[in-house]
This record gives C-alpha cells, sequence and structure tokens, in this order.
C-alpha cells in the first residue's frame, strides 16, 4: 500500500475538502496533483475517501506526472521523485531520453517493463531495479563496465555493438534480441538458458561460436556458417533470410511456426526438411533427387522454384503451396509442366496457389 499526503491542517479543512470532485481535481496539472499528494501522510484509502475518487486515481496521477516530465530538461526533476516514491511499481517508459544523468534513480520497486527507445549512452552509477523483469534498450551501443544486469531480468533488447560477458546477465533471462552487433568474436558462449536469440546484423558465425540447443526461436542475418551447426531438434520459429546455403547445417526435426531460408537457391539430396507450419523459400530454384521431408508441412513458399526433382510416389505431404506462375516461361518437372505436378498435388489435397 502506497502513503500519500495532502495540505490538510485540520479536520475542518479536510471536511471541506470532501466537496471536491474527482473532476475538479482532473484539472489540475499532474505537478499540482503530486504536490498536493506530498503534503502530508494519508493512507489512500483516506485520500480516495475524502476526494471521492476512482479506484486507480493515484497511480493515474503518477503515470501522468511521469508522462509529463518525460523529457530531457526535466530528468533530474524526475529522478528526485522516483527517489521520494520508491513504492512506484508499473512498467515505465520514457521515449524523449538518449541519455541519462549520472546517479539517476529509478523507483526501488520498479516491476515489470522498463523501455528506453531512444537511451544511446548509460552512465556508470544508474542501477536498474532489481525487479525488473524486461529491458528495452534497443539503441544503446554500449553498457558500462561492471554493471549488473537486474537478476530478476527475463528479457533483453540492446543495441550494443561488442557483445556482453554473460556472466553478468540474469540466468533467468530467456530472450535475448542485440540489434547493432556485426560480428561474433571467437569462442562466443551464448547463456545456455536462451530460449529466443536475435541478432539481425550479423552476417557471419565463426566456426568456434555455438548457439544453445535450448532456443526455440531464433532469428538472424547470416549469410554464412563456417564449420557444422545443429539445431535444435525441435524450435517454434527459424528465420535465416540471407543464408546461402544449409551445406554442413543440421536444421529441426520440427519447426512449429515459422521457417524463413529466403536466400538458398538450390536444396540439394538428402538434405533433411522438417515437419511443421509455414516454411518459406522465395529464391529457391531447385530442389533435389531424395530430398527427405520428415512429415507435413502446412504452406510452403517456392515462387521462384525451376525444378523438383521427385518421384510421384514420393511427394510430401502439403497443406498449401504457392508455386510460381506460369504466364512468363514454361518450367518443367523431369519434362512434364509443372502444372502437372501441381495437379498431382490436388489429389493429394494440397491447395494450390500460382503466385
Amino acid at each position: 500500500m502506497r502513503n500519500s499526503s495532502l495540505f490538510l491542517d485540520s479536520q475542518e479543512r479536510k471536511e471541506n475538502n470532501r466537496q471536491t470532485t474527482s473532476k475538479e481535481i482532473s484539472s489540475k496539472t499532474s505537478e499540482d496533483l503530486v504536490q498536493l499528494l506530498n503534503a502530508e501522510s494519508y493512507k489512500e484509502e483516506e485520500i480516495k475517501k475524502i476526494y471521492g475518487l476512482e479506484e486507480n486515481f493515484v497511480s493515474r496521477m503518477d503515470k501522468k506526472y511521469i508522462e509529463e516530465q518525460n523529457k530531457p530538461e526535466n530528468l533530474i526533476a524526475l529522478s528526485e521523485y522516483f527517489l521520494k516514491h520508491p513504492e512506484y511499481d508499473e512498467d515505465l517508459s520514457l521515449q524523449h531520453v538518449s541519455k541519462l544523468p549520472r546517479g539517476f534513480h529509478f523507483p526501488k520497486n520498479l516491476k515489470g517493463t522498463l523501455s528506453f527507445p531512444n537511451l544511446v549512452t548509460r552512465p556508470e552509477g544508474v542501477n536498474i531495479p532489481i525487479w525488473v523483469t524486461k529491458l528495452n534498450l534497443p539503441k544503446l551501443k554500449k553498457y558500462p563496465n561492471n554493471s549488473i544486469f537486474p537478476e530478476n531480468l527475463e528479457e533483453l533488447t540492446i543495441g550494443i555493438e561488442e557483445l556482453l560477458d554473460p556472466s553478468p546477465i540474469s540466468n533467468k533471462l530467456k530472450k535475448l534480441q542485440i540489434n547493432q552487433l556485426k560480428s561474433l568474436p571467437e569462442n562466443t558462449v551464448f547463456p545456455e538458458w536462451l530460449r529466443f536469440l536475435s541478432c539481425n546484423s550479423i552476417k557471419s558465425r565463426p566456426k568456434s561460436v555455438l548457439f544453445p540447443q535450448t532456443i526455440k526461436n531464433f532469428y538472424s542475418n547470416l549469410s554464412e556458417i563456417e564449420g557444422e551447426m545443429i539445431f535444435p531438434k525441435e524450435m517454434q520459429a527459424l528465420e535465416l533470410p540471407n543464408l546461402k546455403s544449409l551445406q554442413n547445417i543440421t536444421l529441426p526435426e520440427v519447426i512449429i511456426g515459422t521457417c524463413f531460408l529466403d536466400n538458398i537457391e538450390i536444396i540439394t539430396k538428402g538434405t533433411r526438411i522438417p515437419k511443421g507450419g509455414t516454411f518459406r523459400f522465395t529464391g529457391l530454384k531447385k530442389i533435389e533427387k531424395d530430398v527427405i521431408f520428415l512429415g507435413e508441412i502446412d504452406t510452403l513458399w517456392v515462387q521462384s522454384l525451376e525444378s523438383w526433382e521427385i518421384e510421384k510416389s514420393d511427394l510430401p505431404t502439403i497443406s498449401k503451396i504457392l508455386f510460381p506462375k506460369q504466364d512468363s516461361s514454361y518450367w518443367y518437372w523431369r519434362s512434364t509442366p509443372i502444372s502437372l505436378l501441381a495437379d498431382y498435388f490436388k489429389k493429394n489435397g494440397t491447395k494450390i496457389t500460382w503466385w
């Protein structure tokens, strides 16, 4: 329960203030109301009783005040306000702030999401409350040395250009999104507890770098992967739209959601295609003979496909296929117009769309 306060000198003044309506109070600026709520100690129930306020009025005024102070020139005042109100425990977003002053104070009991969409630097000596579970710093290029992340942190979005040492990161972290990291140093080790990893600026992976087998969602613009790479057997999403080759890559056995491999031009003999949801191969031109489909696929995008070497008896079970339109050229399946291949899929219950 938070303690709030009012400028009240006597019981008589309390009685007079009972006549003040919520509408009249709402007409005041949030700064006036913050002063009003901070003069003397009164419990929240008393405030509501005196002013006839709705249940969430006090927390709404906190938010209104914070929104009005959400400017670089007001950060010192906002820091002082948080210092006086450690009980504020709701999500906090300071979208207009690009730099925090040294010694900035957050509410001690802040929980949930802390978001700085435009923060580019964070000075040392600014501590994130331990109860924060989601931290959004998409433009922050460098995290200060010896900084400790909140121990309850579960999701982190950060724009660093150099990889963090995973040791100061919470062991509860499940989701990591790194926006500006261009390369992975040799022998990089990611936290083994991750479930979601996104590193969209990385173009290649050194052979010594391993991704955790706990990952369920992986998003990257990797175009090249050195050495062998084995993905977990079951994933929710695997999106590598710039990857050029599946050589030495072991795909999951099941991808429940989406698999985007838009830059792959050839799926070679012996490649194992997972069962699952939506598979997008927008740049795929050829599927060689003896490609192994591990199970039913919901949707297959192959709108650039020119050749599919497959026997009629080996057609995989696919609910929907997006084939290329035939108006610009005729492409063939073993000297047979692709429209006949489409007919074979239709007879198996596949819905055909010409893209």
